[in-house]
């Protein structure tokens, strides 16, 4: 729990720092714009920026199972940090050329922070539901009842009819 609280003030200092962007332009979200950092409970991503509540937050449980992965983390807070200033400068709020500017500027390389087939020393929070790759017999994990079939794609980039995944009793 140390090394979470430890995440944590590494996650504020990042929100609370001030990023020189271009032109000697210098910007701090937390002071400019009033944005803070919190924990958040959800599981589907590691990171949020909430940019009407004006609030960065990291998943706990992604954070709980990922603490030797400092990195990722870190990569996230920037990540997210990213998109408030893009969206509170630019408008822009996704993925866009704002955003990738904004991103280098700041140090992050505006990659995605995690892929599964890429990061395999990172780990998921458990799904409510396990379903398994008959081939590979990878665990994916589903935190709600998939409502249509699944194929790996690990095995396979599109839909396989061969590859779908059974549930783990």
């Amino acid at each position: 729990m140390e090394d979470l609280i430890d995440l944590k003030e590494i996650a504020v200092s990042m929100v609370n720092k001030t990023y020189e962007l271009s032109n000697g332009v210098e910007v701090n979200i937390a002071e400019d714009y009033g944005y803070t950092f919190a924990f958040g409970g959800y599981k589907r991503a590691l990171g949020k920026c909430d940019m009407y509540q004006k609030k960065i937050t990291i998943s706990k449980p992604w954070a709980v199972n990922n603490l030797q992965e400092e990195h990722i983390l870190i990569d996230t807070v920037l990540h997210e940090i990213a998109h408030a200033i893009a969206y509170e400068m630019y408008g822009d709020g996704g993925h866009g050329k704002a955003w990738k500017m904004v991103c280098r500027l700041i140090g992050y390389t505006g990659e995605r922070t995690f892929k599964q087939d890429r990061d395999s020393t990172v780990t998921p929070p458990k799904g409510k539901y396990q379903y398994a790759c008959p081939s590979c017999e990878r665990i994916h994990q589903f935190y709600r009842k998939p409502k249509r079939a699944h194929s790996c794609g690990m095995c396979s980039p599109t839909f396989k009819p061969s590859l779908v995944l059974k549930l783990v009793e």
